[in-house]
């Protein structure tokens, strides 16, 4: 059997304070200690400085990509507790408001902001992305024929009040990487 595809997850975590519950920009901080314990995955920033993504190596079969999470998982929330945080996930935080989340000092994320500026300041999600790599052409177009039978689902959520800015925002997003 030949392999077809390739899988990568990339996980975005919330930063909290453990006495308050409140979500904490400690991504700076957290990011130095969780490096040496990763490995092969990567640590990064995300937007808010209150987030942290994790991304698993490119993996080959799902015990591959299990494993990875699992390690990753452990050791982000080991590096959060050295320094006296914990590690949430979830889509949203329940009450952190986003007028006091700061956006991360990194030209993409600056840019962003200035482009999109309130959509994307208020735009404080936690996701989950997985990557599906296809080698074959014929089957990634089969693939991609597949998901669009989806796209009516997103326009519904599109027509309805504040999503159709988190709509627009990542129809934007999408268009401008396969652009």
């Amino acid at each position: 059997m030949s392999q077809e595809f390739t899988i990568g997850v990339e996980e975005e975590y919330q930063i909290i304070d453990p006495q308050t519950r409140q979500l904490c920009g400690h991504a700076a901080q957290i990011i130095p200690i969780a490096k040496p314990m990763l490995r092969q995955s990567l640590v990064q920033p995300e937007v808010h400085c209150s987030q942290i993504e994790v991304a698993t190596p490119v993996c080959r079969t799902l015990a591959e990509v299990r494993a990875a999470l699992v390690r990753s998982r452990s050791s982000i929330m080991v590096a959060a507790a050295q320094d006296g945080k914990t590690i949430g996930s979830g889509g949203t935080h329940p009450f952190s408001n986003w007028h006091e989340q700061q956006i991360t000092l990194k030209a993409r994320y600056q840019w962003l902001a200035r482009e999109y500026q309130q959509i994307l300041r208020e735009l404080v999600i936690f996701g989950c992305h997985v990557h599906v790599g296809i080698r074959e052409r014929e089957v990634a177009v089969k693939v991609i024929n597949r998901a669009r039978l989806w796209l009516s689902s997103l326009q519904v959520y599109q027509d309805t009040g504040e999503l159709k800015d988190v709509v627009d925002f990542i129809v934007a997003q999408t268009t401008a990487e396969i652009g």
